[in-house]
């Protein structure tokens, strides 16, 4: 039980002083910030996945139960990948070079 208060203090020290000393090297906190955005609205906007797909799979020629069946679970495929990336912005944002998260087509969907 004392690993872990020690491990969450150097975690928090390491994410206090590593931006800094990129702070003056190119556009860092715009990158920080641009890849923060991404990440929340790839967060909030995941569950508008199911919705989309469906009516998307609404749209094409088959039968309609199956259709809609085949739209939820790619959906949900599609809600768990934007969400991933969402979660991998904000958890990898502020580490110089991994500010472009995992590509999402489209980046968001707002």
């Amino acid at each position: 039980m004392r690993k872990a208060p020690a491990a969450a203090a150097f975690i928090f020290v390491l994410f206090l002083t590593v931006p800094m000393a990129y702070a003056g090297v190119g556009d860092y906190f715009k990158g920080l910030k641009e890849a923060y955005v991404r990440g929340f609205k790839n967060i909030i906007g995941a569950p508008l996945e199911i919705p989309v797909t469906i009516q998307e799979y609404h749209e094409e020629k088959g039968r309609p139960v199956l259709r809609q069946m085949a739209g939820f679970v790619d959906g949900t495929t599609q809600m768990i990948s934007r969400a991933g990336s969402g979660l991998w912005d904000l958890a990898a944002g502020w580490i110089p070079g991994f500010q472009e998260g995992i590509p999402e087509e489209p980046e968001t969907l707002f």
